[in-house]
């Protein structure tokens, strides 16, 4: 075999590897449907669990619901205008619904209107629903895996303080 054919092989050998891995990897944060079952579940009893999140000294509360796993922690993460949380699931698929408040995080276009959040699992998209929005927070439903543990909600504004 010679030089360049080697090469071209191995070059082959890795792009089908990482295409298996990048089709793979997302696979399993889309197999976690949004139950609206369960959402509408979580919705009737309220909140249920709160975290606190200090950053430049001022406290932000936020409420969220949870099926099938605990939050093991939520993280802001300023420079991205974003808010990790770190999960901790079951063996079973489960449910989350989040209270955001919008002058800890919030995503809107440059004529103040709201636009989604951009919402990752994993690094991956996955199933998830704005379900309310009033003029101090915005509530999120998601749903996850017993292999998902890091959800990323970012937005185009953070910490606001208002």
């Amino acid at each position: 075999m010679t030089h360049k054919t080697k090469s071209l092989i191995v070059l082959l050998s890795f792009s089908l590897f990482v295409g298996t891995l990048v089709a793979a990897v997302p696979l399993q944060a889309a197999k976690a449907q949004l139950d609206t079952t369960a959402v509408q579940s979580l919705m009737k009893t309220g909140y249920t669990n709160q975290f606190q999140i200090n950053f430049k000294g001022k406290t932000y509360t936020v409420k969220y619901s949870i099926r099938g796993g605990t939050v093991v922690g939520i993280v802001p993460n300023p420079q991205l205008k974003a808010v990790n949380i770190i999960l901790n699931p079951g063996s079973t698929p489960g449910t989350m619904t989040i209270q955001i408040p919008r002058f800890a995080i919030d995503a809107k276009n440059d004529q103040g209107q709201d636009i989604p959040f951009k919402v990752t699992m994993d690094g991956h998209g996955l199933s998830w629903k704005q379900i309310q929005s009033t003029n101090t927070d915005r509530v999120l439903a998601l749903s996850f895996t017993s292999g998902n543990r890091l959800v990323e909600i970012t937005g185009t504004q953070f910490g606001t303080g208002k």
